[in-house]
């Protein structure tokens, strides 16, 4: 079923047009073989599908949970039409109504014309309500390999021997993951992470590494997964678990909900903290928030400080 009317042919399956192939010579692709693909080869056969068909593509905007998002576009400038796309994260390979909200946020924000979410484990109830309301495309694990399969058996082909791995790449350095048992957390350099300044009302569904993280005056931030930083500093309104390795201030005005792990926390006069709060004591180490024994991580010995913390479980067959 089609959500939108000007949606794009390149990735939803419902605008494929029919082709002879020769399945015979074939590789088939099914809905299984797609949730177990690497989020880094769902990415790239996503935007190859998109070029197929004409659309100008920007560059990849990944994070360290393994969700990746690109626009599309087409069209001249009195007439372009742009649309969203946005893989779900590696650990969110379900979409909640909480992934589908952020995504909606994100195409107002930056004020697209369309979205398509890909989401290899499917999509929950709310979660397709929410897309459905708001023009938002939504695919899953079944109606890409209805594409794939689609394609001329050459250029199907192509797609199934470049896209077929098991082992997911490292969002950072893209170098290929290895499976290890979980252990003792590295320390963090945080003078190698970015600062992150929230100046809009924003929906955050991906965790957060950063040296500074600010949420500056007159603007609503929620953060669905936690937040870990140096250094703290909300003037506006702000909800999620946070960590700080330092001081975490909270100007006048300011109100933070949720729950806190700081060095140590400063509340001026008209701020307001809502929550849990605890006093770190001891060094602090990257957090992984991860129950299971086995995870893919990155052990490239020249990476980023990012990789330390990148923590991917392994899929467990969704169909």
């Amino acid at each position: 079923m089609r959500m939108i009317k000007t949606a794009p042919a390149a990735i939803h399956s419902g605008a494929v047009s029919p082709e002879s192939t020769d399945d015979s010579t074939r590789n088939q692709w099914s809905a299984e073989l797609v949730s177990n693909l690497d989020w880094h080869r769902l990415v790239e056969i996503a935007r190859s599908l998109a070029a197929s068909e004409g659309f100008e593509l920007s560059k990849n905007k990944t994070d360290i949970a393994g969700g990746a998002e690109f626009v599309m576009s087409k069209g001249d400038a009195l007439a372009r039409h742009s649309t969203l796309v946005r893989l779900a994260q590696w650990q969110r390979w379900t979409a909640t109504s909480e992934c589908v909200e952020s995504f909606i946020r994100q195409i107002q924000i930056q004020r697209l014309r369309g979205g398509i979410f890909i989401a290899p484990g499917g999509f929950q109830a709310p979660a397709l309500e929410l897309a459905r309301n708001a023009g938002v495309e939504t695919v899953d694990a079944t109606l890409l390999a209805a594409k794939l399969n689609s394609l001329p058996a050459a250029q199907g082909n192509d797609f199934y021997n470049a896209g077929t791995t098991s082992r997911p790449s490292c969002p950072i350095c893209l170098n290929p993951l290895v499976m290890g048992r979980n252990g003792p957390p590295s320390a963090l350099d945080y003078l190698a992470l970015p600062d992150v300044h929230y100046r809009t009302d924003d929906l955050v569904a991906e965790p957060i590494l950063a040296r500074c993280l600010e949420v500056q005056r007159g603007c609503e931030v929620r953060f669905l997964s936690q937040v870990q930083a140096q250094e703290i500093i909300i003037s506006g309104i702000a909800e999620g678990a946070f960590i700080c390795e330092g001081t975490l201030l909270l100007n006048p005005g300011a109100v933070l909900r949720g729950i806190v792990a700081a060095r140590s926390v400063l509340v001026r006069p008209g701020a307001e903290l809502d929550g849990e709060t605890r006093i770190l004591e001891g060094p602090l180490k990257v957090s992984a928030d991860i129950e299971n024994e086995w995870t893919w991580r990155c052990t490239n010995s020249a990476s980023l400080e990012h990789c330390k913390a990148v923590r991917l479980l392994p899929h467990e067959p969704t169909l």
